[in-house]
């Protein structure tokens, strides 16, 4: 998916226009009054969303309302989450051209709208044979590109993690991780067993007695000049987890 800042997104060739509409009050933008109101059931309530064509009067095929619910109580995050609803929407039509025409929001939602779409287009289908070719592959919105731009690298961060996430325990060893981390151009140090006995680390090694494969404890640094202070972020690295059986439902256990 690419995001593309433009001027006026309705002067875009789109598959699907998106227009919002807050649910207690008439917007200014003029075609969510028109196509809203062919619709006597629609109110603009939080995700709710009506699709109608556009019959080649307009340069974009379809149109898509998007309620936001009610303007007080909308804020950056229900904007992340109705831009993704808006994308998963224009996925079930296999829209590959979306545009948004937005109005009356108070708040730059330059980043929460870049999040939105990016979390919605994502799927872990590496492992799929036959993979959906429903992906939006164009959005264009009035924006700060600069915020876009920022916005895209952190939910690729987050496409990034949870991809780790999803990777079977039989490909995503210790190991394996270890070797990931050091692709990322950091100081980084891998101890093996042998260096973590060394170090103490029992409780480490205790839980890595469970499984065949062999235990690696990841450091990696970020050093700046002159840093003000030390941060360090500490994360559990956990590749297969079976923790909580003994407490847990048989139907919460079908799934580990």
């Amino acid at each position: 998916m690419e995001i593309k800042v433009v001027q006026d997104a309705k002067s875009i060739e789109a598959d699907i226009l998106v227009v919002n509409k807050f649910e207690d009050e008439n917007t200014s933008n003029e075609l969510a009054n028109k196509y809203a109101v062919e619709q006597d059931n629609f109110k603009g309530k939080f995700g709710e969303t009506y699709l109608l064509p556009t019959y080649g009067k307009e340069i974009y095929r379809k149109v898509l309302v998007l309620g936001l619910g009610k303007k007080s109580e909308f804020n950056p995050n229900k904007m992340r989450e109705a831009v993704a609803k808006a994308i998963k929407k224009a996925m079930q039509m296999e829209a590959k051209k979306v545009a948004f025409s937005l109005d009356g929001i108070e708040f730059d939602y330059s980043e929460q709208f870049t999040m939105g779409a990016f979390i919605a287009d994502y799927a872990f289908d590496k492992y799929k044979s036959e993979k959906k070719d429903n992906k939006v592959q164009e959005v264009y919105v009035q924006a700060n590109a600069d915020i876009v731009k920022k916005a895209e690298k952190i939910a690729s961060a987050m496409a990034f993690a949870r991809n780790l996430a999803n990777e079977p325990a039989q490909f995503a060893t210790p190991t394996e991780l270890a070797n990931i981390a050091c692709d990322f151009g950091l100081d980084t140090v891998v101890y093996n067993r042998e260096e973590c006995e060394k170090l103490g680390m029992g409780a480490f090694l205790a839980v890595a007695k469970g499984s065949s494969q062999e235990p690696k404890f990841i450091h990696m640094k970020y050093q700046v000049d002159n840093p003000k202070k030390k941060i360090a972020i500490i994360g559990k690295g956990i590749t297969f987890d079976s923790g909580g059986l003994d407490i847990k439902p048989a139907s919460s256990m079908l799934s580990m």
